[in-house]
């Protein structure tokens, strides 16, 4: 019901008759284990495998896509401890986040899974710190425009020459790049 719905653990605890630390240790123990047993499902595939079974009006204009990336922040509740809190904080939510990376092949298929950070970070911070930009390129919302014009140059250095463009796609702004 946790995951589900996104309900707080003190209104579980309420729903269930137990107490909040109760709902807590119960969550934490199942989500290293729904962790463990599921993670053969998120995998990176071959390009091969991604070019052979990409849909027709991605490989048109994205033919070189391997990953959509997009940041996304999870509500929270309000940590007990200060510097928890302020990690937290997410000026955008307004609310104590976590934000987490997600990679989704043109396919839909979810490849990667960054680590949580606090929902202070910046997507540019948990994307560069994330370990996936050793991929070759990658397809990715506006968000993540500043990587090309910020102080993340040093990504020209490792992975050499880094071009992009962008398109109109839908109601929604992309922005591609490739690394090569």
């Amino acid at each position: 019901m946790r995951l589900r719905l996104a309900l707080l653990e003190q209104n579980l605890a309420y729903r269930f008759g137990v107490s909040q630390p109760t709902i807590s240790r119960i969550i934490n123990g199942w989500i290293g284990v729904m962790a463990t047993r599921l993670e053969f499902l998120i995998h990176w595939p071959e390009r091969e495998q991604l070019r052979k079974t990409m849909p027709g009006c991605i490989l048109d204009n994205f033919e070189k896509c391997a990953v959509i990336l997009d940041c996304f922040e999870i509500f929270i509740e309000k940590p007990t401890d200060l510097t928890a809190r302020a990690q937290t904080w997410s000026q955008y939510k307004h609310h104590n986040t976590v934000k987490v990376l997600l990679g989704m092949t043109p396919q839909g298929t979810i490849s990667f899974i960054s680590q949580p950070w606090g929902g202070r970070a910046s997507d540019i911070h948990v994307t560069a710190n994330s370990g996936l930009l050793i991929v070759c390129s990658a397809l990715s919302n506006l968000n993540f425009l500043t990587l090309y014009n910020n102080s993340y140059n040093f990504f020209f250095l490792v992975f050499g020459l880094f071009f992009a463009f962008r398109q109109q796609y839908g109601q929604n702004h992309f922005f591609f790049v490739t690394f090569s």
